[in-house]
């Protein structure tokens, strides 16, 4: 058969399926008229879910009274109701509906006469189905400035200092904006830049299904966000700016073009800084470390650029290219000085007193291309990224009374395809394939001067540098094919599949004589080659109805892994093993707001290239680690309970979660710790830990004093087995917090936030030796924000941290700013608003916080962004 028979062979079947499904509807006709059988013009006809009043579809009655509705056949008859509405009739819910048979509705006329009304404006707070929508104007504070402002003041939603959003204690799975993924998980590019005043609603999709043409058959269990804009039907542009600067020299400045229309929507940004503001939140790029419970912004130093796109291009409703792309310079540098004291099993203890002046140049771009189609019968998503990062890290490091210098230069390269896409055959029959293929290579090359660990490397001889060039490079790739059947509530389907992983891990150490010659040291090499296939078939079966969702899944995978060390000719293995990890997840719906839910996961682990290979790795001047693992390492149960609590009417939500971990282990990392040497090496110790877990949130919003009140406490315990020194022993951890947040408007010239939070953690072991430790960090700000005239604004603020050790005081520090803004209303000031700002008012150079794990006591000391007086201008373009 020739190429050209194929091709339209395929044709005609894939235009037969496609036919096939566009004539599965279910016709739902009828006509509507009131008591003395007169046909009622313009009464608003809907189709919704009889249980949970969701709707599906709506229409007007014609002339006639007469009112059609094409439905897809996924909704099952029996689970709908016609709802009509007409001007001076009550409103009546038909059930059951007839298909294929007029549907004949009478409508009683209202008599009675109607009361004064004052009308107040919509609702706060409104749910329909499993949406729920947030009036932004309700909840928006004159001091918000943007999106994330008014998030944070959500009853039910919270929000993370990485700006993760999470709804009744669960991350969000999509952003949406005007009902389009434009940022996909950088949603913080939003909440950040969107300005507050353009807000019409935050709502919050509770059981998201991103899979249009899945509504309903395929259930979900994570919640999602969609923001509606206020004259959504415009093409709705926003141009504007923000220049910053003063002294000791320092600048911000941020070009915003952003559009939202059905068409196009963008949000494209050039932003500038010296101020410490990284824009990790933007690029999902890491920076250097900052102080602990701060803004990193107070510990960070550093000179940045970013140019940032995101553009989306609607063909129609349903098809879209999207295109986001990122550029980065950044040079980044930070000061701490740290004590850290290990207290050994034996009465044995080891202390390190060091300072670090680090630096890290950064370049980094990344380009990623997605096509996609979401429509009620189609869905197809294709998504190509390209992205390099080369990041420059330096240390100026003074540990016990030695200087030393080391550079760790780190270059990653990777591109990556996904494809997928569903087909629905016959209403019942639901296929879907998925196909992606990666490809990452990242070199890194270390530099210690003077040499590291001469007593260990060089036979106690002293020499100028170690040099360290390792490269690792991978190939991945993952392909699957599903079929489900629907019947009923019920989905029954499998998933079959393969993956594919192939590695390359090559380092290698050399020495840098006082003679400038250079000696190789043959167990620090690697020359590693891994390969790993796994073939999987994943039975599952889904159940959802008005109250109950059920899922229940047991993949099975034949792993095959084999590897093997050129220059460690004893660390090679194989393995060829079933995993079945079991997964069962039950929500039901408690009443017409609450939820239950319940989870169950068992696991088996195989090891990765990174626990296995045989040759030492340096990590450091004083650290190195020679992982030889078995490559099946463990297997882990979790158990989860929750409980999701409501009051729309109140505006109250809360929560209360129970988990519990119990992992097996079939290796432990051995540790030996001396005074300038820090060793980990994996040995063949069956082991366990087990950890239970409770949190508590709640929040409301009281709507008599625009106040909105969360909080949230949490407890944990733990229990692992480690070995330090040769020495074998158990370790308890006990981690408590809790969280009060309150933002009351006292006035119209008046408000006030408060933040507090108390975090107390012990660990103990009945080791001989161990000393029990314990450590506990409070962090309060609060700020006050006046109004004493129009558009004028005052704020002050401040932070009071507290680091305490065994009921002792280590540090405290207060940080202190302040501004005073003017917004210019006239037109030809382009919405103006001047600011002038004072940050870290009482020139706190230095923050101390102390900080325990297991046996390890360490304190840090930061180094802080001095006192800054800053102007700044932002205006529409």
């Amino acid at each position: 058969m020739t190429i050209r028979k194929i091709v339209l062979l395929l044709f005609f079947m894939t235009s037969s399926i496609c036919a096939e499904g566009q004539e599965h509807m279910t016709h739902i006709f009828g006509k509507v008229e009131d008591s003395i059988h007169h046909p009622i013009d313009k009464a608003i006809v809907s189709i919704i879910i009889y249980r949970s009043q969701a709707g599906i579809s709506f229409n007007t009655t014609n002339e006639s009274g007469r009112f059609s509705f094409q439905i897809p056949d996924k909704y099952h008859i029996d689970s709908l109701a016609i709802k009509v509405n007409a001007i001076n009739f009550e409103k009546l819910i038909k059930h059951p509906v007839l298909v294929n048979k007029d549907n004949l509705i009478q409508l009683k006329s209202l008599q009675k006469t109607l009361p004064d009304v004052v009308v107040k404006g919509t609702k706060p707070i409104v749910q329909k189905g499993d949406t729920i929508s947030y009036n932004a104007d309700t909840f928006t504070k004159k001091s918000d400035r943007y999106l994330g402002d008014i998030i944070k003041n959500l009853p039910g939603i919270t929000v993370d200092n990485g700006g993760i959003i999470s709804y009744q204690g669960k991350p969000i799975n999509n952003f949406y904006i005007g009902g389009d993924n434009l940022l996909d998980n950088r949603y913080q590019i939003a909440t950040d830049n969107i300005p507050s005043a353009e807000i019409a609603k935050v709502q919050v999709i509770e059981h998201n299904q991103h899979v249009k043409m899945l509504n309903g058959i395929v259930p979900s269990d994570q919640a999602a966000i969609n923001v509606t804009l206020k004259d959504k039907g415009k093409f709705h542009v926003i141009n504007n700016a923000e220049l910053e600067g003063g002294i000791p020299g320092k600048w911000n400045g941020t070009i915003h073009n952003m559009v939202f229309n059905d068409k196009y929507k963008a949000i494209n940004e050039l932003k500038s800084n010296n101020e410490g503001l990284d824009y990790s939140r933007e690029t999902g790029l890491s920076s250097l470390g900052g102080a602990p419970n701060l803004a990193r912004s107070l510990s960070l130093f550093n000179k940045a650029i970013m140019p940032n796109l995101n553009n989306m291009y609607k063909f129609n409703k349903y098809k879209s290219l999207r295109i986001n792309g990122y550029y980065l310079h950044d040079k980044q540098s930070t000061e701490n000085e740290s004590s850290t004291a290990y207290y050994l099993p034996g009465n044995d203890t080891v202390k390190y007193n060091e300072s670090n002046k680090n630096s890290m140049p950064t370049d980094a771009f990344n380009i990623q291309l997605n096509y996609n189609v979401n429509s009620f019968k189609t869905y197809f998503d294709n998504t190509f990224s390209l992205s390099q990062t080369c990041a420059n890290l330096g240390a100026e490091i003074l540990s016990n009374g030695q200087n030393i210098l080391q550079h760790n230069s780190t270059k990653n390269t990777s591109f990556s395809n996904t494809l997928q896409g569903y087909l629905q055959i016959h209403k019942k029959h639901l296929v879907n394939y998925y196909s992606s293929a990666q490809y990452s290579n990242v070199p890194q090359t270390l530099s210690i001067s003077p040499g590291a660990m001469q007593d260990n490397l060089n036979d106690s001889v002293p020499y100028l540098n170690t040099y360290q060039f390792q490269r690792t490079s991978t190939f991945y790739t993952n392909n699957n094919i599903s079929y489900s059947h629907i019947f009923g509530h019920w989905i029954l389907g499998t998933n079959t599949g393969l993956n594919y992983q192939q590695q390359y891990f090559h380092s290698n150490v050399q020495l840098l004589q006082n003679n400038h010659y250079t000696t190789g040291l043959a167990e620090f090499s690697n020359d590693l080659h891994w390969q790993k296939e796994q073939f999987y078939l994943t039975p599952q079966i889904a159940f959802k109805n008005d109250r109950d969702q059920l899922n229940i899944s047991a993949p099975i995978n034949f792993t095959h892994i084999n590897y093997f060390n050129d220059s460690v000719l004893t660390n090679r293995d194989k393995l060829n093993h079933i995993f079945i990890n079991p997964l069962l997840s039950w929500q039901r719906k408690v009443g017409k707001e609450n939820q239950f839910s319940f989870t169950y996961n068992f696991g088996q682990q195989a090891a990765t290239l990174a626990q296995i290979f045989g040759g030492k790795l340096l990590n450091g001047y004083r650290n190195y680690s020679s992982y030889n693992r078995p490559l099946l390492i463990g297997s882990s149960q979790t158990f989860d309970i929750g409980f999701n609590f409501k009051k729309m009417l109140l505006a109250f939500f809360a929560n209360i979660d129970l988990a519990y971990s119990l992992n097996e282990n079939y290796y432990l990392d051995s540790q030996t710790i001396e005074r300038n040497l820090t060793t980990v090496t994996a040995l063949p110790i069956n082991n366990s830990s087990k950890n239970i877990s409770l949190t508590c949130n709640a929040s409301k919003y009281i709507y008599s004093f625009n106040t909105m009140v969360a909080v949230n406490a949490s407890f944990a315990h733990g229990t692992s087995q480690q070995m330090q020194n040769g020495v074998l022993f158990d370790v308890n951890n006990n981690i408590s917090s809790y969280k009060l947040n309150i933002t009351p408007t006292i006035s119209d010239w008046l408000e006030v936030k408060v933040s507090t939070a108390y975090i107390f953690n012990t660990s103990s072991s009945t080791a001989a030796g161990f000393q029990r430790q314990s450590n506990s960090q409070f962090n309060e700000t609060s700020s006050v924000i006046i109004y004493p005239v129009k558009h004028l604004s005052i704020s002050f603020d401040n932070q009071y941290l507290q680091s305490s050790q065994t009921g002792q005081t280590i540090s405290s520090a207060v940080l202190m700013n302040s501004y005073i803004q003017y917004n210019f209303q006239n037109p030809q000031w382009r919405k103006l608003q001047l600011r002038l700002s004072s940050n870290n008012m009482a020139d706190v150079r230095y923050y101390n916080i102390v900080t325990t794990t297991n046996n390890m006591i360490a304190t840090y000391r930061y180094l802080l962004q001095p006192r800054m007086l800053l102007l700044s201008a932002h205006f529409d373009l």
